[in-house]
């Protein structure tokens, strides 16, 4: 009896009660022994999870990153519109700090020195938190920018591999899981450094 063909299947459990089955056919080639088939079949179907797997984390990080930038940019706009307010109050006391020493210079009684002496520091203050978080905001949403750039870029790259039938060799499934862990780190960071 001769052997012409060896299938190979596995399922992968993908968490949350989901999984996936991969398999693949192989013929034998002129000579070539069973065990070697077996192993090029559980080597590719391995390949084929491992490049999978990279694509769905990507995936996944791209989506969470593409979320988190709409509302840090709606987080910005409610921090320049408070800004704006403390400015006009602000500009407001310093107009009324004016004129009460011009009134004062005039000989003239001023009843609501005390509270614009107390209310000027503190608005200052107020501002100068409100501008410290938006360029906080704004940072983070540039650096979530460059990040989902970076994602998709590499999403991108995959899927064309892919397409072209180009699975990543047994030597760069680790350098794309690397890379990718790496951004998953990246997105990671970002998300702890919001508030």
């Amino acid at each position: 009896m001769r052997v012409r063909e060896i299938r190979y299947e596995r399922l992968f459990n993908l968490r949350n009660y989901n999984n996936e089955r991969i398999g693949v056919a192989i013929e034998l080639d002129e000579g070539e022994s069973e065990a070697e088939a077996l192993g090029k079949a559980m080597d590719l179907v391995y390949r084929m999870h491992l490049t999978a797997e990279a694509a769905r984390r990507l995936f996944m990080q791209l989506g969470d990153v593409s979320e988190r930038i709409p509302h840090l940019c709606e987080q910005a706009e409610r921090l320049r519109s408070a800004l704006a307010e403390l400015e006009a109050k602000y500009n407001e006391c310093i107009s009324r700090a004016k004129e009460i020493a011009e009134r004062l210079a005039r000989g003239e009684k001023v009843e609501d020195l005390k509270t614009i002496e107390c209310e000027i520091p503190y608005l200052e203050k107020r501002i100068e938190e409100k501008k410290r978080d938006l360029k906080h905001v704004e940072d983070e949403i540039k650096k979530l920018t460059e990040l989902k750039r970076e994602l998709e870029r590499e999403l991108k790259q995959l899927y064309e591999r892919l397409r072209r039938g180009e699975l990543p060799s047994r030597e760069e499934v680790p350098e794309l899981l690397e890379k990718v862990a790496g951004l998953e780190v990246r997105a990671l960071a970002a998300e702890r450094e919001e508030w």
